[in-house]
């Protein structure tokens, strides 16, 4: 039981030192003017002072020593006054220089003491020393403390007084200790506010980051439902466009579908520019926030709890699939397994494979057949395979996968967000007319509850 005491005691111990430590090295900035406090305290320290010479001058009696003695001739008593008087206002300048200032006050007191005026000159050597403990550093403190123990005990070794060394010492000493019991009470209070101040500073720059990561993340999304909804669209029209033209045999509807091929055309780059605008804004956004910046939907539990938007189900990429038949593109779609509940799965999956579709249909030079599979794992991990083939890689336009590209958009981002859950994605030629895309998306340890009715389920079948 002792040795559990012991113990408890050197871990209080050990715990006190740091604050300890924090107290005696912190030190308040000096003001740039005078404060109101500092300005009060000189008035009332120069309103006693000329009061307590005025008593000496006008009502002095021979009780009052070597003083009384030393103003009965015009000069000393001006000199008394100047001294007692001055070593109030110079005070005014212990905020800038509390060490300086208590030195001269102890140098004074010294000497007022070897002439038995000790009394006379107390008061300001009591706000020099409050001032040297509030606000200097430590060494300040410890050298303002050691020279007013030096000059008290110098005034109490050459006093008069009748009460001898010892209850004079310690009447000295007493008075200063109350001052600096005061002063460390105040150094306190100061240092509270000021940590106060920066923990209040430091939440709302907590917050503002916060809320900058905020629009980041919502830029950012937007971005990816703007490359990723509003791309596969027009990508789809400009096929559909350049599968009719020709074949219609009126040339007003082939002018019509070329038309509609060019605004299309000029409508997806300026996606691609806004899409770009945007990530480049949430980049900015996170070198700012010193973080980073979730832009991706990642199947994690981790996910903000709420309502989440836009989020896609498993089946709907039928319909896209759909598109994609109509275009005269043998399309295949296998899926073996079962589904996981979680949405945010699903809705990575969806967009891997639409990309995968979007990039076969934009960079695919006669294109022929697509071939699309899910394979869910009883690990909780799916795997996507979207399989393109068409015109001999010879002759045909390779996608520059390797261009730089903004983040946040195309493949690069959904490999990002496979990465995050802890899967893989690769992309690249198998043979010389076949491109392949496969990811392995894996889901939380729990899954998520399924998303909001916020889209019309499409119905389930091959396409």
């Amino acid at each position: 039981m002792s040795g559990q005491t012991g113990r408890a005691s050197r871990g209080g111990v050990q715990a006190l030192w740091p604050s300890l430590g924090d107290w005696v090295q912190q030190s308040t900035l000096v003001p740039a003017r005078p404060t109101i406090g500092a300005i009060v305290s000189v008035l009332l320290c120069t309103s006693y002072q000329t009061l307590l010479i005025a008593r000496l001058l006008f009502a002095g009696t021979t009780l009052d020593g070597n003083a009384y003695a030393y103003t009965r001739d015009w000069y000393g008593a001006l000199v008394v006054a100047f001294i007692a008087i001055g070593a109030a206002v110079l005070l005014i300048w212990r905020s800038r220089q509390p060490l300086a200032v208590l030195l001269i006050e102890c140098v004074l007191y010294a000497t007022a003491s070897a002439v038995g005026m000790s009394n006379y000159l107390l008061f300001p050597l009591l706000f020099a020393l409050f001032s040297c403990v509030t606000r200097p550093p430590a060494w300040q403190v410890a050298a303002g403390l050691g020279s007013v123990w030096a000059v008290m005990t110098f005034s109490a070794f050459t006093s008069r007084t009748s009460t001898g060394f010892a209850l004079e010492y310690m009447g000295q000493l007493l008075t200063a200790f109350a001052t600096i019991a005061v002063a460390v009470a105040t150094r306190s209070v100061h240092s509270w506010q000021r940590t106060r101040k920066h923990a209040l500073e430091e939440e709302r720059r907590s917050q503002a980051l916060a809320r900058q990561r905020d629009r980041a993340v919502s830029r950012t999304r937007i971005a990816a439902e703007l490359h990723d909804s509003v791309g596969h669209g027009l990508t789809t029209i400009i096929a559909l466009a350049e599968g009719l033209a020709g074949t219609t045999g009126d040339p007003h509807v082939d002018e019509a579908l070329a038309g509609i091929n060019t605004v299309a055309r000029e409508s997806l780059e300026d996606t691609r520019h806004a899409v770009r605008a945007l990530a480049d804004t949430a980049d900015e956004a996170e070198e700012d926030t010193g973080g980073k910046v979730e832009t991706d939907r990642a199947p994690s539990d981790d996910a903000p709890h709420g309502p989440v938007p836009s989020l896609h189900e498993w089946a709907e990429i039928l319909p896209v699939l759909g598109r994609v038949r109509a275009l005269g593109v043998t399309v295949v779609f296998t899926e073996t397994g079962r589904r996981s509940p979680n949405a945010h799965l699903a809705d990575l999956c969806f967009a891997i494979t639409r990309e995968a579709v979007t990039n076969a249909m934009r960079h695919g030079d006669g294109l022929r057949q697509l071939t699309v599979s899910w394979d869910h794992g009883d690990d909780r991990a799916t795997t996507v395979t979207v399989r393109s083939i068409g015109a001999p890689q010879a002759t045909k336009r390779t996608p520059d996968y390797s261009a730089p590209s903004p983040p946040g958009t195309g493949l690069r981002r959904l490999q990002r967000a496979v990465e995050d859950t802890g899967g893989t994605m690769s992309s690249g030629w198998a043979t010389e007319d076949e491109w392949v895309v496969r990811a392995v998306v894996r889901a939380a340890a729990h899954p998520t509850p399924e998303s909001p009715p916020n889209r019309s389920a499409p119905r389930e079948g091959n396409p």
